[in-house]
């Protein structure tokens, strides 16, 4: 475990929040449990063979809200799993490998002991996933160094970020427009960033679907998302993209708070007189409507973590940082 205090303890909250935007994401999966979860549903997945991919969609959360949920204690010590994350802030582990037959460089990741299948460069990245070859070995989450040090020192603008007003200098600072993924960024897009980009890049695991970025960076932001929604058949469809999922569970964490993202990508934030909707209820009258006998939806555990910041004691079952 090479990650410093600070590292280790921004990216535990940060997960636990994931872990919680995907759980109140299930909920909005639910025909009817919100008016506003309803019309976000139908923003990113269109309107046709809904009750398929609701359960398709359920199902991933489900496999996300597992791999970034943290655990009391210790980890329990009996070496990685396939069903595991492990979590790297640095890329010392990373090296250049002897190259491939056509020349070009190859990148030899020393942890799995395998030659990674395409080149990740964190100059035009914000984190990146690694799916081994060997199935008995985890997958893997690269945090890109300069977004976690950024952000680790403007926690304010990223975690539980509601505020349409700091947006703009959000993108100035973090130099986002240098990406080709923000080119036609929207409000919504950096809400809750950092802990919308690891529900991003867990929903590419195994556990969370194995999803892809349909498209290239087609796939990325809210514009383009909606543009994917009414795609059916074949491949590049809303339910294997990344980006679509990520979203859901964010503007899940927006609507729970009160707001409600536009169909064109703004949005209203919470004490902006937006009418509330089902899940924007106090916590009494959340916790109410929080465990449907037959529903998987938002759980009285869940409801109540949802408004409190993850602890720092929290430890990641299975989980390393290097």
């Amino acid at each position: 475990m090479t990650g410093n205090a600070d590292e280790r303890a921004f990216l535990t909250r940060a997960f636990a929040s994931a872990s919680i935007l995907a759980e109140l994401g299930q909920s909005n999966t639910e025909p009817g449990f919100s008016r506003n979860g309803d019309q976000l549903f139908q923003y990113l997945y269109g309107t046709e063979e809904t009750d398929v991919l609701r359960v398709r969609i359920n199902k991933d959360l489900q496999g996300i809200a597992d791999a970034a949920t943290p655990v009391h204690g210790e980890p329990t010590g009996r070496g990685p799993r396939d069903a595991d994350v492990r979590v790297y802030c640095t890329h010392k582990r990373l090296k250049v490998g002897v190259p491939a037959e056509d020349g070009s460089e190859r990148t030899f990741d020393t942890a799995i002991k395998e030659y990674l299948r395409s080149r990740f460069d964190c100059a035009t990245a914000l984190a990146f996933t690694i799916l081994p070859h060997n199935r008995f070995e985890p997958d893997s989450l690269q945090v890109c160094p300069w977004f976690l040090a950024y952000a680790i020192k403007q926690d304010f603008q990223f975690q539980n970020q509601f505020r349409p007003g700091v947006l703009g200098s959000m993108i100035s600072a973090l130099k986002l427009d240098r990406l080709a993924t923000w080119v036609k960024y929207t409000p919504v897009d950096l809400l809750q960033l950092f802990d919308k980009v690891m529900v991003h890049e867990l929903s590419h695991t195994r556990r969370g679907g194995k999803t892809v970025d349909v498209g290239g960076y087609k796939g990325y932001g809210w514009k383009n998302c909606r543009t994917l929604s009414t795609k059916r058949g074949g491949e590049n469809v809303p339910q294997n993209n990344a980006d679509s999922i990520a979203l859901f569970t964010s503007i899940s964490g927006l609507i729970n708070q009160g707001g409600m993202v536009n169909a064109d990508g703004t949005f209203t934030s919470p004490g902006d007189g937006h009418n509330n909707d089902h899940g924007a209820q106090e916590a009494g009258k959340m916790e109410e409507h929080a465990e449907p006998a037959s529903k998987p939806g938002v759980t009285r555990k869940a409801a109540l973590r949802a408004r409190e910041s993850p602890s720092d004691a929290l430890r990641f079952k299975e989980r390393w940082f290097s």
